[in-house]
């Protein structure tokens, strides 16, 4: 390694998961290095070093190196979804308006499935009420009222609720206190008292209140979103304190940014607790945007195959679109979390014979990183897709991530022949059974996906990335009559990659209803107080007014109904005319995803909440492009293997080559297998791959 290596700056992004962390560098002249290493939940910035040990050795450079050049240094953490999955967080209290103390028991309709597999739906003995995270005796009910206009009723009780402090806190062991009463978000004043109180009395107790987290109409949700900050936020800041300490020793001086539920960074120091939960799919729909912008790509289906599960997530005109009703673990909440939908359908899914049909199914069950697939040899016996996919040839047992870890095929052959014996087939037929019906299952979730949300998926371009992506993408993409399937280099640390490439992103939300025809002077007296708190933000961030975009949206709904569509707005000085034309635009996405005719105008229309998201433009270097050479790439063949194929017959002897030896231009044609450290991608007879400037397989 050179003196000017040791000169360059880096971006740094490492995304946690709950097997591995992963690890992506970019430096100032584009080039990027890459590198996983096992996660460690006792500790998890342990992972994160040995990532960035892992990524540093890469280079050729020490760690210390890498992080005293680092310009930034962002981070996606599975803390927050691990503490409320897992039920291992602090010792909480609740406090909410008197005579609501059973929300959070009483919960929705949809309660009782949410959070669930389809599989689980089904049963009884799964579809139940999940346990709240605060026991009910621990819920306490303070008197005080205000109406849906913001004007108090009754008077907040200071010393009743001093008792129900004092009972929590000596009495309970509550370490964490969470506040969210009925209408906080039109009357704050009373949670932000409630607050006051709580640190005069207890200074080391940590406090959440509603109206700070999210100030919006649906309580249930909200208090799910406050029970849970509550519940995981001291862990958090322990967390966020330990990785600040660790990584100042290793040489890193300046902030660290955390990836939010929304699809951006902030300050380590500005980050609500809450909103670190399912951040860290949010990464790779970043990703798909940062691709689709470079390539000049307008619609975009993001598709992550990890270990266990199966994300889709849908980009239309390069725009994140958000969840109506997301949850974490199985409570709902109110966070503004990028529209993800998930099934079972991983690496690591198991096949199985239902015993009343005595079909082959894959799924949803997963066998985990522990013990995993039978071909890790780690004591799993129960055959999955990854161990499918290493006896039909797609993966080499002795290249598996790189060639750093063997795995066992005759383990994976006798595991998956004992399965097609209970239904007459040998141990290649199910392997193929098992490879298609896993197809099967992402080819139905993209084309739900795309129906339920008003779109054609002739109209999209598929990116594939996870591990297991690039291996299953020639189908599930073209199956849908997508544009075209494209695969990254990164493929497998995509998440990590987004999050290097994600601005600063702060948002704020206020529900406040009108019923059209609506006054312009009173949206823009709203908009504009939001915008000045987040400006003011950014700007004590130091970013400049040239590097701020400031992005609206309403949320808006007929009349008695109960769920709203998000519509964004221009940003200016409204006129009756606009409010006429959100009106009619309102109407347009209504009828695109739900039908023609299936509007009804004569029950109103009305706004119910406004959102304002303010980005910091963060600067960062391009990705080095490579010169375009001949379509010629029979000198990266590094074999040939019999891979099967169901199109072709069979097995079929197939060019496998080898990523490293590709360049850009190069034009590979199927049937093909193409290895990379972190991956494999698959290439289906009659389909040709081309290799693009920046290094992506293209289909």
């Amino acid at each position: 390694m050179g003196i000017n290596e040791k000169s360059k700056k880096y971006l740094v992004g490492v995304d946690t998961g709950g097997t591995f962390t992963d690890c992506v560098v970019m430096d100032d002249q584009g080039d990027i290095t890459i590198g996983k290493s096992p996660s460690t939940p006792s500790d998890f910035s342990k992972g994160i070093l040995n990532s960035l040990e892992v990524v540093a050795k890469e280079m050729g450079i020490t760690r210390k190196e890498l992080l005293s050049n680092a310009q930034l240094f962002s981070h996606g953490t599975t803390v927050a979804t691990n503490a409320t999955i897992t039920r291992q967080g602090m010792r909480i209290g609740f406090i909410t308006t008197k005579g609501f103390e059973d929300t959070l028991y009483i919960q929705r309709g949809k309660g009782r499935v949410d959070g669930l597999l389809e599989m689980d739906i089904r049963h009884e003995s799964t579809a139940n009420k999940p346990v709240p995270l605060v026991p009910r005796k621990r819920i306490k009910g303070v008197s005080e009222r205000v109406d849906c206009f913001g004007k108090v009723v009754v008077p907040l009780q200071e010393e009743e609720l001093r008792e129900m402090i004092r009972d929590l806190v000596e009495n309970e062991k509550v370490e964490s206190i969470g506040v969210c009463l009925l209408w906080s978000f039109a009357h704050k004043e009373h949670e932000q008292r409630i607050k006051q109180i709580i640190k005069e009395m207890y200074p080391s107790i940590y406090v959440a209140i509603s109206c700070e987290l999210v100030p919006g109409i649906h309580e249930y949700a909200r208090s799910n979103t406050t029970a849970i900050d509550a519940f995981v936020g001291p862990l958090t800041r322990v967390y966020f304190d330990s990785l600040k300490e660790r990584l100042a020793d290793e040489g890193y001086k300046r902030s660290i940014m955390i990836m939010q539920s929304y699809g951006g960074v902030v300050d380590v120091d500005d980050v609500k607790p809450v909103f670190t939960a399912v951040s860290g799919p949010a990464g790779g729909v970043i990703a798909a945007r940062y691709w689709a912008d470079l390539l000049g790509i307008e619609n975009v289906i993001s598709t992550d195959v990890g270990g266990t599960s199966f994300d889709v997530s849908v980009i239309p005109h390069r725009e994140r679109i958000f969840a109506k009703e997301p949850y974490v673990g199985r409570f709902r909440v109110l966070l503004p979390t990028i529209d993800i939908v998930t099934i079972g359908a991983g690496g690591g899914s198991t096949a199985w014979v239902d015993e009343n049909t005595r079909t082959l199914k894959v799924g949803p069950q997963s066998a985990g990183a522990e013990p995993g697939p039978v071909c890790y040899g780690r004591g799993g016996t129960i055959p999955t897709v990854t161990d499918a996919d290493v006896v039909l040839g797609y993966i080499d047992p002795d290249y598996f991530l790189g060639g750093k870890m063997k795995l066992d095929k005759e383990a994976a052959v006798t595991a998956i022949k004992n399965l097609g014996k209970e239904i007459g087939l040998d141990a290649v037929e199910t392997a193929a059974g098992i490879y298609d019906i896993q197809n099967e299952h992402m080819v139905d979730l993209i084309r739900s996906a795309m129906i339920e949300r008003g779109y054609d998926p002739r109209d999209f371009s598929v990116f594939a990335f996870g591990g297991g992506g690039p291996t299953h993408a020639a189908t599930y993409g073209p199956e849908n009559k997508a544009k075209s399937v494209v695969m990254f280099p990164m493929s497998s640390v995509f998440s990590a990659f987004g999050i290097v490439t994600s601005d600063v992103i702060h948002t704020t939300e206020i529900s406040k209803r009108f019923r059209f025809p609506v006054d312009p002077k009173e949206v823009d007296s709203i908009f504009g107080e939001l915008e000045n708190t987040l400006l003011n933000k950014l700007n004590l961030a130091g970013f400049e007014k040239e590097r701020i975009v400031l992005e609206r949206t309403v949320k808006m709904r007929y009349g008695m109904q109960v769920h709203e569509l998000r519509v964004p707005v221009k940003r200016k000085k409204y006129t009756d005319e606009d409010m006429q034309l959100l009106s009619d635009d309102f109407e347009k996405r209504y009828e695109q995803i739900y039908g023609k005719d299936t509007g009804y105008r004569e029950g109103g229309i009305d706004i119910v909440s406004f959102e304002v998201e303010a980005v910091g433009l963060l600067n960062k270097p391009k990705i080095r492009k490579n010169a375009l050479k001949g379509a010629d790439s029979s000198h990266a063949v590094r074999e040939k293997r019999d891979v099967f194929f169901r199109g072709a017959g069979g097995f079929v002897p197939t060019n496998i080559y080898d990523m490293t030896r590709l360049e850009a231009g190069n034009i590979i044609e199927g049937p093909a297998v193409i290895e990379v450290p972190t991956t494999t991608v698959v290439i289906l007879p009659e389909q040709v791959a081309r290799i693009d400037e920046y290094m992506n397989i293209v289909i």
